[in-house]
């Protein structure tokens, strides 16, 4: 029943059934709010998500053998709007509580499948504080918080695990907040032009992904069958900002930041440099026969583009072969081997394990003009 949380002052709670037959929905029509800064945990084998889930700053994570956000659901853990130079005109008192204005962080973690489908809303963007007698240009922003999608088998079956993500991701903060974090973790993973592709054990990522949802960090990474950037794929990971409108000193507090702002790509010199994070591992694999497929692969004719001042990061336990184009202006590229290991265990010596320059490869972090 949602009575049991809804202006119940509940803030902190952890829900588990146990056994193969356990299951929690939250059922459509019935959303659930929790206070500000509040804590959710939700963990069945079978766990499904069909209405809403609030808590501003708050701290959800949903995890199972299954885990389902299904359409019209939404999870909404962003940051506030608080005006107190409206609070002040209207002969109001200050705002006296915590001002909960950096978004929250929500985790949704499956053995066998994660799936977030189409309708389905996540928000972690940050909020803004408007003091007493202050103007636009005091208002203080907040940041933006963190997503994290994972599929992580157990070592009972090997069978590979289900990621379908369909939905919307919001992340967004004002200049001067920071943004926030994107973390995708799958068996094996395919960023290409269309996040469409033939193989179910494969989780496919469009490439718009890292140009939409105001993410600043994104962390991909496989743990089983590598990593390739395919070479329809045009990767450009520039942050966009929420920027207030006129209307947004005489909002009342608890309006949603987006309902007095514009999302807009802010000029070079006030964006937030981006970091894009891609990694293979073999972190879930059991047998040998998966041995040594955990290949980082970017295609000749790829393009993976960070924002200026910005970092690539790539790293293999098997090989990394990069045939296509890297770039961070005036920022940094890192390509790394790591020591193979599954659950702690050294999975010994690989031969051919090594980092290939093709000759249609090219990393660049020329300087540019900031204006």
């Amino acid at each position: 029943d949602n009575t049991l949380f809804n202006n119940s002052g509940i803030g902190r709670f952890n829900l588990s059934v146990p056994g193969l037959a356990g299951s929690i929905t939250v059922s459509k029509n019935t959303p659930l709010s929790l206070p500000d800064n509040g804590l959710l945990e939700l963990n069945a084998f079978i766990s499904e998500v069909e209405s809403s889930i609030t808590s501003h700053g708050g701290d959800i994570s949903i995890s199972g053998e299954s885990v389902r956000l299904n359409s019209g659901s939404d999870i909404i853990v962003s940051g506030r709007w608080v005006n107190d130079n409206f609070n002040v005109l209207a002969n109001q008192k200050p705002n006296q509580d915590l001002l909960v204005v950096d978004g929250g962080d929500v985790t949704l973690s499956g053995n066998a499948e994660v799936s977030i489908s189409s309708g389905s809303i996540i928000d972690v963007s940050g909020g803004a504080y408007l003091p007493v007698n202050g103007d636009r240009s005091d208002v203080v922003a907040g940041n933006a918080g963190r997503i994290s999608v994972l599929t992580e088998p157990t070592p009972i079956n090997n069978n590979d695990a289900v990621l379908d993500i369909n939905g919307s991701f919001k992340c967004f903060s004002l200049i001067g907040g920071q943004g926030g974090t994107l973390e995708i973790q799958a068996n094996g993973v395919e960023i290409n032009a269309s996040g469409t592709g033939p193989n179910s054990a494969i989780t496919y990522l469009d490439d718009n992904l890292f140009a939409s949802g105001g993410f600043q960090e994104y962390l991909v990474s496989s743990t089983r069958s590598g990593l390739v950037v395919d070479s329809s794929a045009n990767i450009n990971s520039i942050i966009k900002n929420y920027t207030l409108n006129s209307a947004a000193i005489l909002a009342k507090s608890g309006a949603p930041l987006s309902s007095v702002s514009i999302i807009e790509t802010s000029p070079d010199y006030l964006r937030s440099p981006t970091s894009i994070n891609f990694s293979a591992l073999q972190s879930s694999i059991i047998t040998n026969a998966d041995k040594g497929l955990s290949n980082l692969i970017i295609e000749s004719g790829a393009r993976v583009n960070a924002d200026i001042q910005g970092e690539i990061v790539l790293t293999s336990d098997n090989s990394l072969l990069v045939n296509g184009l890297l770039s961070a202006p005036s920022g940094s590229i890192e390509l790394d081997i790591i020591a193979p290991t599954y659950d702690g265990r050294d999975l010994g010596f690989l031969a051919d394990q090594y980092i290939w320059l093709d000759s249609t490869a090219r990393l660049d972090v020329s300087g540019v003009v900031v204006s």
